[in-house]
């Protein structure tokens, strides 16, 4: 069985987390490089003073966001790139004080698309805001039908796996998988689909090439997928089988190898030091040491 360290740390300083390196007061973080003053973030890059947010780099000041790019005071929004004091606004670029807008660039002073005066703005924001305080709706982030890519094919997915009943209880729209997909070159094969199971085993079969360009249905997603004959090569190049699963879900097992962002207390299994790992999908029956008991460990195995 294989030993792992308790963390895949480097240079922190002052921080609890998976997967950081050279962060300081960085605290619950997943990912991060290079971050200050972080709590509860994941994916960020260069970025200071953040919270319940992911997937931000060269910024500051952000909260309860995804998606933000060279920006600061940030609450709530989605894909917010060199902008700043922007709340509830999703794809907007080059912007300043706005409010609950979409897809705006070098844009001030706008609310839901509309332009206001400065005075006028500030007067509506907060009107806006103590309604939706008393609500109960400030505060909280945009629910789960403004996924643009469909929750159940987004990056959250992709690590754990929601259950059908866990996609129901926050109310996510289920999407037809196979709406809008491209996965065929040859417009003749459209309606020969196939099964994994009776393909070649290698690459350089030269059975596999009567297989290029028909739909190949992964039963356990319910999606279809194809070969192109680039790929094909590729894969002869490398001498590398075909592939029996969806894209999506061969993306899925390998980002299942990586440790989650859900901590576990548990213990070292060498020196029995109370420690807080990482939880893992893929490996689960790890030993899990503590840092000095896994330094040692390396030392003494080479």
């Amino acid at each position: 069985m294989a030993v792992w360290p308790e963390n895949f740390n480097t240079g922190d300083i002052d921080s609890s987390g998976e997967y950081l390196e050279n962060c300081v007061c960085c605290q619950h973080e997943y990912n991060s490089s290079k971050s200050t003053d972080g709590f509860f973030s994941s994916i960020s890059f260069e970025f200071h003073n953040s919270a319940f947010s992911t997937r931000i780099s060269w910024g500051s000041d952000t909260f309860y966001s995804c998606d933000t790019n060279e920006s600061s005071d940030i609450k709530f929004c989605f894909r917010v790139w060199r902008s700043r004091k922007m709340e509830y606004c999703m794809d907007c670029m080059n912007c300043e004080n706005c409010f609950g807008c979409f897809g705006l660039q070098r844009k001030s002073f706008h609310i839901f698309n509309v332009s206001y005066t400065e005075e006028e703005y500030w007067q509506k924001v907060d009107e806006i805001k103590c309604a939706m305080l008393e609500r109960g709706e400030y505060g909280e982030f945009f629910p789960a039908i403004f996924s643009a890519v469909g929750f159940q094919f987004s990056m959250g997915d992709a690590f754990f796996g929601y259950s059908a009943d866990e996609l129901q209880k926050m109310n996510v729209p289920m999407l037809d998988p196979n709406s809008g997909a491209v996965v065929v070159t040859d417009e003749t094969k459209v309606s020969d689909v196939i099964f994994p199971e009776v393909l070649p085993d290698s690459s350089l079969d030269s059975k596999v090439d009567e297989y290029v360009g028909r739909p190949i249905l992964d039963s356990k997603i319910g999606r279809k997928y194809s070969i192109t004959s680039d790929e094909l090569a590729l894969y002869r190049r490398l001498h590398l089988p075909l592939p029996h699963q969806h894209f999506l879900t061969r993306l899925s097992n390998l980002i299942r190898m990586s440790n989650f962002s859900v901590p576990e207390l548990t213990e070292c299994q060498n020196c029995q030091k109370k420690i807080t790992t990482y939880k893992n999908a893929t490996f689960s029956e790890r030993r899990v040491f503590c840092l000095a008991c896994y330094n040692q460990f390396l030392e003494q195995n080479n």
